[in-house]
């Protein structure tokens, strides 16, 4: 178990409950969506497709068939009482005001906070451990980065949607920013040290793989530290500075297995033919080496490497988006109604987040992929409930102990999955 400085107490941010997720889902899918469809025209008067039935049977139709057809669509339609028909639909999602109608919809949703029950036991004594990342979607012929900040104790999900142009390093700027006591896990493409020094000065705790070009000196003399200097018979932590402005930070790392090593190295030259680009020596050298950089103090090599591990949660969430749930798939070949289901299914799999974290984050031995299948088995009663709060309570009840009933990751001999590492 990682421990903190002595003075960092325990942190907790309030839960949401079912009692609370079950009108948040209610207000979204029904007041919200009928005045959403009107501010931005998708409704101009009176119809038989109402802003909040269409959404309703966009959403539902995709999270119980993520490759719906338009038959599927069409039958949730009917089932919500829309007489209307499949010719009336395809309309409907060849139109801009649809898309722009749908991305309305997303960022309502968006402005929500819905917080799980405190996960796993890591790192008590933070305010939260939170992983940041971006992810290009293809939103019909328009290519989209989704910029996602989350919190893996509890499950809190921030998002923004920008151009693919969008360079990472200014995701952080469009997300809700770090607070003191945080934990903020950071991949090389994120990696900043005049965030980090920032951070240093307000009480953020941050960890981030070492970046190839930054400089390392001893914090005492101030002298370079090369690799050559660093110790080869057991891992390290050593107090450094880094960088020209010289970033106050702990060194934590040790000489890597001569068979990851290999493993690196044939990525390396992959990636090199792919590019077209030379391999450098100090890259190559470099790669014997796994090396982080954090300012918790008495942090060890073990414990560094596994908190890195917990950074692939939010690639195995973008997955889970893209692959189970279809994000960036669909049927039709025209771009206009391909970008508007994307619109549709993003907001089913943040509602779809949002059941999870609520009835099941807290276990973190629970199968993402196992319980969303779950939950697409409940579309109709979640539908039905948006009419009926009382039965939209029950289905998520029946849902957290199905959850708790359900499939669990298997344990591996070596202990390799991350929920194995973070209890060791």
């Amino acid at each position: 178990m990682l421990k903190v400085s002595q003075n960092q107490k325990e942190m907790r941010h309030p839960m949401t409950t079912i009692l609370e997720l079950a009108p948040i889902l209610q207000t979204l899918l029904t007041e919200t969506a009928d005045e959403l469809a009107r501010t931005t025209g998708f409704i101009q008067r009176q119809r038989k497709v109402t802003g909040a039935k269409f959404v309703q049977t966009l959403v539902f139709s995709h999270m119980a068939h993520p490759m719906a057809t338009y038959r599927q669509i069409h039958q949730r339609a009917v089932e919500l009482e829309q007489n209307v028909t499949i010719q009336a639909l395809d309309k409907r999602l060849n139109q801009t005001v649809t898309a722009t109608f749908l991305a309305a919809m997303v960022d309502a949703a968006l402005t929500q906070a819905v917080i799980g029950e405190k996960g796993t036991a890591i790192l008590k004594g933070f305010k939260g451990v939170y992983i940041t990342d971006g992810s290009i979607v293809r939103f019909g012929n328009q290519r989209l980065k989704i910029g996602a900040m989350l919190e893996v104790q509890q499950g809190t999900l921030h998002l923004c949607l920008t151009e693919a142009s969008v360079n990472d390093q200014c995701l952080p700027h469009l997300l809700p920013q770090a607070e003191a006591g945080q934990l903020h896990l950071r991949d090389l493409g994120f990696f900043t040290l005049k965030t980090f020094a920032q951070w240093n000065s307000t009480g953020v705790y941050w960890l981030s793989r070492h970046k190839l070009q930054a400089k390392r000196y001893r914090a005492g003399d101030g002298q370079e530290i090369t690799l050559d200097q660093l110790p080869t018979d057991q891992p390290f932590n050593i107090a450094v500075q880094v960088g020209a402005k010289r970033v106050a930070a702990y060194l934590v790392g040790q000489l890597t297995p001569p068979e990851a090593v290999a493993k690196r190295q044939k990525r390396q030259r992959r990636d090199a033919q792919r590019e077209q680009a030379p391999i450098s020596e100090a890259r190559q050298r470099f790669s014997a080496w796994t090396l982080y950089l954090t300012n918790i103090p008495d942090l060890a090599f073990e414990q560094a490497h596994t908190l890195a591990r917990v950074r692939w949660q939010i690639e195995l969430l973008f997955k889970l988006w893209k692959h189970h749930g279809a994000l960036e798939k669909s049927p039709s070949g025209l771009a206009e109604r391909n970008r508007c289901l994307s619109y549709a299914k993003l907001l089913g799999v943040i509602l779809q987040h949002w059941i999870l974290i609520v009835t099941g984050w807290h276990d973190d031995q629970q199968s993402w992929v196992y319980n969303t299948g779950l939950i697409r088995d409940e579309t109709a009663v979640l539908q039905d409930g948006l009419a009926n709060l009382a039965v939209l309570v029950n289905c998520l009840r029946n849902l957290a102990v199905a959850f708790s009933n359900a499939f669990r990751l298997s344990k591996r001999g070596n202990g390799g999955l991350t929920f194995q590492l973070l209890h060791t």
